[in-house]
């Protein structure tokens, strides 16, 4: 009897950290990141990437080093399109210019989401990702950084959209798993896993009034955590772009996403230099 209870609480528990994201939002996600959403355009951060790919906790990851000697590593968690897509690779590149090395995992192992999908594939799509075996596979690629790269003393992480939510996660609990997190345009997020925050953090979102993942009335909620967070001594911010949509920081239609773009990579690389050297 003693058992059943452990496991039923055990259940309940799980559940509760779980912090279900309303169903609408997750429609209104697989509704964007179609051919008919907004999270696709031209991507802005042109070329090819010139790391290389290596094995890394299981997992297939591509790594960008830098020209120097470095001693943090940033882990790069890409959205729903993947490790392969040109413009992360080259972001991730550009990122090890500034001093880091920056490792990009294959999560979805072969099976990113394609512009093509159907919203209706989504649901059992995201199943097979859940956010415990994420979580795993994301502090087993951190020890694995370590231990491959013994310079390395800290790790931060840049999640986008997708990733942007495993930025919170990971900065989140009594013993976070990063030195330092930026997320830009998170996506599938939940009052309670902004409340958890525990590392510094910084947001580069996208334009509420545009983004349906946060929109203007949680972008305030967020934005009065956070600004609890720093009145009591933690380096946490959120910042958006006017007129941008989701998925700019990656992807551009013209010069004015790619100049947002940019000021978006310059103030994540100035955190993570703040945090982790």
């Amino acid at each position: 009897m003693q058992r059943i209870v452990a496991i039923l609480l055990l259940g309940a528990a799980l559940v509760a950290q779980a912090s279900p994201v309303p169903a609408k939002q997750v429609q209104d996600f697989a509704k964007s990141h179609s051919n008919n959403g907004n999270a696709v355009g031209v991507v802005s951060w042109t070329g090819k990437g010139a790391g290389k790919e290596v094995k890394l906790a299981g997992l297939d990851a591509y790594v960008a080093t830098p020209s120097g000697p470095f001693k943090a590593a940033v882990l790069m968690i890409s959205d729903v399109f993947g490790w392969r897509v040109d413009a992360a690779r080259v972001w991730a590149d550009n990122m090890a210019k500034q001093g880091f090395l920056v490792v990009v995992p294959d999560y979805f192992k072969g099976e990113p989401r394609k512009k093509t999908d159907s919203p209706d594939t989504f649901a059992a799509w995201r199943a097979k990702f859940p956010r415990e075996t994420v979580m795993k596979q994301s502090t087993d690629m951190i020890a694995a950084i370590k231990a491959a790269y013994p310079s390395v003393k800290k790790v931060g992480v840049a999640g986008f959209c997708w990733g942007g939510l495993y930025s919170v996660l990971l900065a989140g609990g009594k013993a976070p798993a990063v030195n330092a997190a930026v997320v830009y345009h998170g996506s599938l997020l939940t009052r309670a896993d902004i409340e958890a925050i525990a590392a510094p953090i910084n947001f580069q979102q996208a334009d509420p009034a545009l983004d349906n993942q946060i929109k203007t009335e949680f972008y305030k909620e967020i934005k009065a955590i956070l600004d609890d967070k720093a009145k009591k001594g933690l380096d946490a911010s959120i910042t958006y772009y006017p007129n941008m949509p989701h998925g700019y920081s990656l992807r551009g239609a013209n010069a004015t996403v790619s100049a947002s773009a940019t000021t978006a990579f310059s103030s994540g690389a100035a955190f993570f230099k703040k945090h982790l050297n």
